[in-house]
C-alpha cells in the first residue's frame, strides 16, 4: 500500500488533511486507486494517487461543485411524492339521490 499526506489549504487556513493511496491486490499485484475525499456544501474535492516514482508524486484533484444539490434535490423529490400521495382529509362528496318522478308521461299508444 501507497499512501500520501496531503494537505488542504483554503487561502491560509488549513482546512482538511487527505490520505489517498494505492492499494495492491493478488499475486499480480493489481493496483486499486483510493481517492482522498473532502465534502461540504458548496463542494467536494477528491485526490487521487495517479503516478509515482521514488520521492515523486502525481497527483489529480477533482474539484465537484454543488454535488449535494442532487441529495437534497432527490429529498425533496421524495416529500413531494409522499405529499401528493397523502389522501385529503375532506370527505367524498355524497351521491345525492334524485327524487323519483311518480307520475311518469309515456308517449301515445306506449303499454297499451
Amino acid at each position: 500500500m501507497l499512501v500520501v499526506d496531503v494537505s488542504l489549504f483554503r487561502g491560509d487556513r488549513l482546512v482538511d488533511h487527505l490520505r489517498p493511496r494505492r492499494d495492491f491486490f493478488g499475486a499480480n499485484s493489481s493496483p486499486m486507486t483510493i481517492a482522498g475525499q473532502h465534502s461540504t456544501a458548496e463542494t467536494d474535492i477528491y485526490v487521487l494517487l495517479t503516478f509515482w516514482e521514488g520521492d515523486q508524486v502525481t497527483l489529480r484533484v477533482y474539484n465537484n461543485p454543488l454535488v449535494n444539490f442532487v441529495w437534497w434535490g432527490s429529498l425533496v423529490l421524495v416529500l413531494g411524492t409522499a405529499i401528493a400521495v397523502y389522501p385529503n382529509a375532506e370527505k367524498a362528496p355524497e351521491k345525492r339521490k334524485r327524487p323519483v318522478n311518480k307520475w311518469v308521461q309515456h308517449p301515445a299508444g306506449a303499454g297499451d
